[in-house]
């Protein structure tokens, strides 16, 4: 879909929501880290994503949403990255626990929201 050109037949819009998808990050931190061995620069993607919201040409208020944390409990981690097949079972056996850990997971999600409202507000961009 090319959002600007969405943005554009719809003129009369008063407000436009941009919702980053929480298993982007989610799955795309086990990905890069685990499974490629790779980086990732999670707080440039957040700031990438709203520069990108920023630049869209529209009148409507543009709002970005917060992500929330992936909900599976912590036993569950591994399973869950295997059966959407972000790593194998072999690269989740290696995942250190405290890395699936809710509050890990969580800290990560909170760290990613907090560039998302600071790069939004730079942008004069409503964060919700």
């Amino acid at each position: 879909m090319d959002i600007q050109r969405e943005l554009r037949r719809m003129r009369s819009l008063e407000e436009v929501m941009f919702n980053f998808g929480q298993v982007d990050v989610y799955f795309s931190y086990y990905y890069k880290t685990y499974k490629m061995e790779e980086p990732i620069d999670l707080d440039g993607i957040a700031r990438e994503y709203v520069r990108f919201v920023a630049q869209l040409d529209t009148r409507a208020r543009k709002t970005v949403m917060g992500i929330y944390p992936s909900v599976p409990h912590d036993e569950y981690q591994r399973t869950t990255l295997c059966k959407y097949a972000i790593v194998d079972e072999e690269v989740a056996e290696k995942i250190p626990d405290h890395d699936l850990s809710l509050q890990v997971r969580q800290e990560r999600v909170r760290r990613f929201n907090q560039v998302l409202k600071t790069t939004c507000e730079e942008y004069g961009i409503y964060f919700a």
